[in-house]
């Protein structure tokens, strides 16, 4: 059993100028690890995150920037959250450093988080943990963060597979930036949306050229994905597993930031995933769609492995 904590050791700050203050939170990466029944190991990784916040934002917030020796205590546990938010959500993204920095410059115009959330400060401690939702109905747990690793990797077996064939990549990448994407979790709507902008880009960008080049047949005037659709039809009896969820996940981005009652069938699409309408949640809801599209990847590449031959 492995479990990972945050822990508050200590806060520090920078004296206040009309630059901004800057809260030091000293904190511990803690995993313990218990095997059977033998005593739990223990082990410590000392981080630091900075919250800087303006001296304009401060003062809005009420607190006397030219007395930041007397007060800025008070303005500890307004900060913290944002820290503690903050390494969730890199830890998260398995890109946490022993060095942080958060800015607050503009806004909010006034603390956000729920203090009574927040009883102490030295000595606080949070679980840190993955999103992980069951996959296919089994025992297996995935991450949305081993999602996105199976994702890369199938991408990249599927276009060294058809790049022997035809000299092409079936799948391209108009932006490196949409596969970094896939590693957010999303917090919020406007994340999630984001995201499914960056998955709607790489489900659509199939290469027709290529499609066509393995089906030898002239260009056509469809889209990509009808394109591989209709190649993929003379291959097996119903490429709907691997269509479907392609052409689903395109249609779901359809639905932000249009209004969805003028997106056809879009509550339909969400149920098909096992998604209801309104999306609540969406740290689950991105990990379930991009488990469908790693899902129908891993069926391309066995249908195009079985089918493609040299």
């Amino acid at each position: 059993m492995k479990k990972t904590i945050l822990k508050i050791t200590g806060v520090g700050h920078v004296p206040s100028s009309l630059d901004g203050i800057d809260i030091k939170f000293f904190y511990d990466v803690v995993t313990m690890t218990k095997e059977g029944r033998k005593k739990p190991v223990e082990h410590k990784i000392p981080h630091v995150v900075h919250v800087i916040i303006s001296g304009t934002l401060a003062a809005d917030w009420g607190f006397a920037i030219w007395r930041s020796s007397e007060e800025y205590e008070d303005l500890v546990p307004l900060l913290m959250p944002y820290a503690i938010e903050h390494v969730k959500e890199k830890y998260d993204l398995g890109d946490l450093k022993e060095s942080e920095v958060v800015k607050l410059i503009h806004g909010p115009s006034a603390p956000e988080f729920d203090m009574d959330e927040f009883p102490k400060v030295v000595g606080y401690e949070e679980t840190l943990e993955e999103n992980t939702i069951s996959v296919d109905s089994g025992d297996q747990h995935t991450s949305h963060t081993s999602l996105a690793d199976t994702i890369i990797s199938t991408r990249d077996h599927i276009n060294v597979l058809v790049r022997d064939r035809t000299g092409m990549q079936l799948l391209e990448l108009e932006q490196e930036q949409n596969l970094k994407d896939l590693y957010r979790s999303p917090r919020t709507k406007e994340e999630f949306w984001y995201g499914m902008a960056a998955l709607a880009n790489l489900a659509g960008k199939i290469n027709k050229e290529c499609v066509l080049a393995m089906m030898g047949l002239p260009k056509k005037e469809i889209g990509p994905i009808k394109q591989l659709e209709v190649f993929l039809s003379t291959l097996v009896t119903n490429p709907d597993e691997i269509i479907i969820p392609l052409k689903s996940i395109n249609h779901i981005r359809q639905g932000y930031p249009i209004h969805t009652d003028k997106v056809d069938n879009y509550i339909e699409t969400l149920n098909s995933f096992g998604l209801e309408y309104p999306l609540t949640n969406y740290p689950i809801s991105w990990t379930i769609i991009l488990n469908e599209y790693a899902v129908a990847l891993n069926k391309l590449f066995d249908v195009l492995k079985a089918h493609i031959k040299r």
